[in-house]
């Protein structure tokens, strides 16, 4: 992870002995985000609350994991909750690490509506081609309205 830190111009309008404190606040911050990312699990872990999986998948957009959303496409089958899955089909959509489109497209056939329509959407902003042959395929087989309404907007 590269962290720039710079003092702004108006630290040199302030006593000199502001900016060194400044600078180590900057620092503390910095390292601590570093160990936060550090921190985030290496595979899916079912253990967890699913409120602090929603938060693993929210994470692990904001700090660009893609190790992380590789754990979540080999955690995904795993995944009881619907709303965890559509999460983390928006995190892995967002990173767009190798398989994501093979991802997508298997998740459109997802028992829940909203994870059908989650991919749906995230295939449609993917985009190209062959994603957009995954949801013309996907349309005529889909019941939901709300998920038909996603696809069709596509």
């Amino acid at each position: 992870m590269n962290i720039n830190i710079s003092l702004a111009k108006e630290d040199s309008q302030r006593p000199a002995t502001a900016a060194p404190a400044r600078l180590a606040a900057l620092i503390l911050i910095a390292c601590a985000a570093s160990a936060a990312a550090a921190a985030l699990p290496t595979a899916w872990d079912l253990s967890l609350s699913s409120s602090a999986r929603l938060d693993v998948a929210d994470q692990a957009i904001r700090t660009r994991n893609a190790g992380l959303a590789g754990a979540m496409i080999a955690g995904f089958a795993r995944e009881p909750r619907a709303g965890v899955r559509a999460a983390m089909l928006r995190a892995v959509a967002n990173l767009k690490p190798a398989g994501t489109q093979a991802f997508l497209t298997q998740a459109l056939q997802d028992p829940s509506p909203e994870v059908r329509q989650s991919a749906a959407a995230a295939l449609g902003q993917l985009g190209g081609a062959a994603a957009l042959s995954s949801l013309a395929a996907a349309l005529g087989a889909e019941a939901d309205s709300g998920a038909r309404m996603t696809i069709a907007f596509w």
